[in-house]
């Protein structure tokens, strides 16, 4: 298991809230390598899990459209990398 931080800024897309453990927020990022090609998309999805007992407040608080800020560690278990928020700032 390997940890690493990271910021990343963002639009809401969606938030899939889990009352029992992490939600997730769906975040909706520029595609640093769109060049205008056909079938590249401009920007992507970002799923970033989210502790919901900590976050509460902000979760109810994010709506689609909103720029945000978050900040995070990726961990990548087996090969599968994600980011899990410490920081969430609306713009």
């Amino acid at each position: 298991k390997n940890m690493n931080f990271m910021s990343i800024v963002g639009l809401v897309d969606q938030v899939i809230f889990n009352t029992n453990k992490n939600s997730i927020i769906q975040l909706q990022v520029d595609n640093a390598y769109y060049q205008g090609k056909l079938n590249e998309p401009e920007t992507q999805l970002i799923n970033i899990e989210v502790n919901s007992e900590i976050f509460k407040k902000e979760l109810n608080l994010l709506k689609p459209g909103l720029i945000i800020a978050i900040k995070g560690r990726i961990e990548n278990h087996q090969n599968v990398m994600k980011l899990i928020a410490e920081r969430i700032k609306p713009f």
